[in-house]
C-alpha cells in the first residue's frame, strides 16, 4: 500500500494572514491543487465519485512564509466514511506534518482504486474537536437567529471567488468563514482591542466545509454564525451560509477555535469574564 505525492509548493506573502501565517482558505488551495493531481493519477472524477459532500480539516502547525510544503495522497481505508480521500501536508524542510484532510463522499456504488492508491489513516487525521458524524442542522434562518445566531458576513459572489464553472470555489467559501469570523469572534466578545490588547490572535485548529449547493457569480450571500460547543481554550462556532435573495442554506462550516499568544505562538485559556460571554452564546442556541 502506497500513499502518492500529489502537490509540491511554496508559502507565499499574499497566502498569510494577520497572525504572519498561512491561512485557513490558503490551505484549502494546497489541499484542492493535490485533489485535482490525486484524480488525475487514479482516474476518479466527479462522474465516478459524486460531489464531494464534505471536508474536514486539521490544522497541527503553523506554516510561515518562505517554508516549502508538500502533499501526500491516497484513498483511506479505515475512514469512518463510505469513501474518503485523505491528503496530508508537511513542511518539506522538516518533515512536519502540519496539516490534514479528509475529503468524503457518498458515492452510488464504490469505484475501484488499486491498492498502490490506498493506505491506513494517519490517526492525526481523524476528527479530534468535530464529532464523526455531522449532526442534524437547522436549515432555517429564522429558526438559526432565534437560537442565538447573528449574521456575521453579508457578501457577492464575484467571478473571481469562482471555478470554470462559474461557481464558489471550496476555498472562497472558506473565506468567507474567516470574513465572518471577526464580526462572530466580536460579537461573542472576544474584541479586536481586546485582542491586540493582550498580544493575542484569533486560530483554527479544525474545520469542516459541508457544501450543499455552490453560489454562481453575481449572487448574494450572508452567513449566520452561533457558539455551539465550548471549553476551556477552545469553542466552536457554527456557520450556515444562506443566499440572500431564496433564503436556502447553500453550506455550512464548523470551526474549532482558539485563541493563540502571538509572541509565544501558543493556546491561551479564556478567561472568566470572556467564558462566560461565550456560555452565554452557547445557552441561547439551546433556546
Amino acid at each position: 500500500m502506497t500513499r502518492t505525492e500529489t502537490a509540491k509548493n511554496y508559502v507565499n506573502t499574499w497566502e498569510c494572514d494577520e497572525n504572519d501565517h498561512l491561512n485557513v482558505q490558503s490551505y484549502f488551495g494546497h489541499f484542492d491543487a493535490a485533489d485535482a493531481h490525486f484524480r488525475a493519477i487514479t482516474g476518479l472524477h466527479e462522474a465516478l465519485l459524486g460531489p464531494r459532500s464534505q471536508r474536514h480539516v486539521r490544522y497541527m502547525r503553523e506554516l510561515r512564509v518562505g517554508e516549502i510544503l508538500n502533499v501526500i495522497s491516497y484513498r483511506a481505508s479505515d475512514a469512518p466514511y463510505p469513501l474518503t480521500i485523505a491528503h496530508e501536508l508537511y513542511e518539506t524542510g522538516t518533515g512536519e506534518l502540519s496539516a490534514t484532510a479528509l475529503d468524503v463522499y457518498f458515492p452510488s456504488h464504490h469505484p475501484e482504486i488499486v491498492d498502490a492508491f490506498t493506505a491506513g489513516t494517519d490517526p492525526r487525521a481523524m476528527p479530534r474537536g468535530l464529532p464523526v458524524t455531522l449532526p442534524d442542522l437547522a436549515t432555517d434562518e429564522a429558526q438559526l437567529l432565534a437560537r442565538g445566531g447573528e449574521v456575521s458576513h453579508r457578501g457577492l459572489v464575484l467571478p473571481g471567488d469562482c471555478g470554470a464553472d462559474g461557481r464558489i470555489t471550496e476555498r472562497q467559501m472558506v473565506g468567507r468563514f474567516s470574513d465572518a469570523a471577526g464580526h462572530a469572534w466580536e460579537q461573542a466578545g472576544l474584541t479586536r482591542a481586546w485582542l491586540q490588547e493582550n498580544g493575542c490572535g484569533r486560530v483554527a485548529v479544525e474545520l469542516r466545509l459541508s457544501m450543499r449547493a455552490a453560489p454562481k457569480a453575481g449572487d448574494l450571500i450572508h452567513v449566520v454564525t452561533q457558539v455551539v460547543e465550548l471549553g476551556r481554550t477552545t469553542f466552536v462556532l457554527r456557520h450556515g451560509v444562506f443566499d440572500s435573495h431564496t433564503k436556502a442554506l447553500v453550506a455550512t462550516g464548523e470551526v474549532v477555535s482558539l485563541v493563540m499568544d502571538l509572541t509565544a505562538r501558543k493556546a491561551v485559556r479564556l478567561p472568566d469574564d470572556r467564558l462566560a460571554l461565550l456560555s452565554a452564546k452557547l445557552e441561547a442556541t439551546k433556546g
